[in-house]
């Protein structure tokens, strides 16, 4: 049975197709300043943050379970003349690179899409491949994105802060939105929060692993 691919039927990867995360710029930096030199970019999509790691210098690594993406995102590669050892991934198994590979793990608009006990394997998994003090950026959606995040669908909610799409380019797909900052932090054990932005629609973190 092919598998679906909604976020390319939606148009998503095009939309969003070099045009990064506000708050990339200061991550690179960040990272730059703190002697990252592998990055992973989980989710890695049609690639809007993996090409710009890897113009930045990084040793870039990157996964999604969507085969489209990927083609997208090593055309994009190509077109900027950088490289990315990229790879078919399906984000719920145990990811596919070794314990402790990464200094640091790159979530933008990931790791969301979920219901909670899923979310929390996620972080394990980040968790599990970065080295110790290695650098975890993390970005999703809080509460006041419920209603802008749908493309017209219906939704149902399944458990707190979780809902189910129904209909639409998103049918079938559970989407966790988060409340507040001590909801993000409670689920970050291990790491030690060293920002965090809790404002307007998106949440961003930086978080180092302690453990």
């Amino acid at each position: 049975m092919k598998m679906r691919d909604s976020y390319f039927e939606a148009g998503y990867y095009h939309a969003t197709l070099e045009k990064p995360s506000k708050k990339y710029h200061m991550v690179e930096e960040f990272f730059k300043r703190h002697g990252v030199r592998k990055v992973l970019d989980v989710g890695c999509g049609a690639g809007r943050h993996t090409y710009l790691l890897a113009k930045a210098g990084f040793e870039v690594y990157g996964f999604d379970i969507s085969m489209k993406a990927l083609q997208i995102n090593k055309k994009l590669l190509k077109k900027h003349k950088v490289h990315a050892k990229l790879r078919r991934w399906d984000m719920l198994k145990t990811w596919p690179y070794k314990t402790g590979f990464f200094d640091a793990v790159f979530a933008s608009r990931v790791m969301y899409q979920f219901r909670m006990k899923e979310i929390k394997k996620n972080v394990k998994e980040a968790r599990r491949v970065l080295r110790k003090n290695g650098y975890l950026f993390w970005e999703g959606p809080t509460y006041k994105t419920t209603s802008n995040l749908f493309y017209g669908e219906k939704f149902r909610f399944i458990e707190p802060g979780t809902w189910i799409s129904i209909g639409g380019p998103y049918d079938g797909h559970a989407y966790h939105r988060f409340k507040d900052k001590k909801e993000v932090t409670e689920l970050l054990k291990g790491f030690k929060m060293l920002r965090i932005d809790f404002r307007g629609k998106t949440f961003s973190l930086i978080a180092k692993k302690i453990e």
